[in-house]
C-alpha cells in the first residue's frame, strides 16, 4: 500500500471516528441524550413577583453535551427597581428525567448592588419539559446558604463550601418568594 493510499484511509477513519464522537446534528438534537443542546433565550416570568405582564428576566442558557450549563441573566448586572444584588453566571450541571424532560441545578455567588460585598451562595433547581417547536417550559426554585459574618461585612473568604453544606440551603420561599417561578427556554438557531 502507498503512504498515499495510507493516508486516504487514515483520513477516512479519522473523519468516521469525529462524525460518530462529534456534537450531534446540527440542529443541535442528541440521540444519545434526548434534549437539545445548545444555546437558548431564557425568560423568567417576573410577574408572579409582581411586576405588569410582559416584563420578563430575560438571559441566556447554554446547555452542553456532557450534562453542564451556563446561564446568564439580566441579574447578574443588578437592577435597583427590581434586584438589590449582582449575580456571577450560574454554573450547573443537568440530567434526564422522564420522557422527555430535564432536571438542572446551578450555582452563583451574590453580591450587593451597591457595595459589592459578597452576601451569599444561590442556588437555582430547574425542572423543564420539552416542547415543540423550539420552545420548552419550566419552573425554577430557588435558596441561599449565607456566607458567615465572621469577617465584617460577609466577604468571599467566609462563604462555605456548597456542596458540602447542600442541606443548609434555604428556600426563598421562607422569605416569601413564590414557589415554582415559571421559566421559558427559546432555542437559538441559525436562520430564524
Amino acid at each position: 500500500m502507498t503512504h498515499f493510499m495510507r493516508y486516504i484511509m487514515m483520513t477516512l477513519i479519522g473523519l468516521t471516528v469525529l462524525t460518530l464522537s462529534g456534537p450531534g446534528r446540527a440542529d443541535g438534537v442528541l440521540a444519545d441524550s434526548g434534549w437539545p443542546t445548545g444555546t437558548w433565550y431564557l425568560a423568567l416570568d417576573t410577574e408572579i413577583y409582581g411586576l405588569p405582564p410582559g416584563f420578563p428576566l430575560s438571559g441566556l442558557a447554554q446547555i452542553n453535551r456532557d450534562g453542564t450549563l451556563t446561564i446568564v441573566d439580566g441579574g447578574d448586572f443588578g437592577q435597583s427597581n427590581f434586584l438589590a444584588t449582582r449575580n456571577l453566571a450560574q454554573f450547573g450541571s443537568w440530567r434526564r428525567v422522564g420522557g422527555h424532560g430535564i432536571e438542572a441545578i446551578t450555582l452563583f455567588l451574590e453580591a450587593d448592588m451597591e457595595t459589592g460585598e459578597v452576601l451569599r451562595w444561590v442556588r437555582g433547581s430547574f425542572l423543564f419539559w420539552q416542547g415543540g417547536g423550539g420552545v420548552t417550559t419550566g419552573t425554577v426554585n430557588t435558596a441561599f446558604l449565607p456566607c458567615a459574618p465572621a469577617l465584617p461585612p460577609p466577604s468571599p473568604l467566609t462563604c462555605p463550601d456548597p456542596i458540602e453544606n447542600a442541606d443548609q440551603f434555604i428556600p426563598f420561599t421562607d422569605l416569601g418568594d413564590p414557589a415554582d417561578v415559571p421559566v421559558t427556554l427559546k432555542r437559538l438557531l441559525p436562520g430564524k
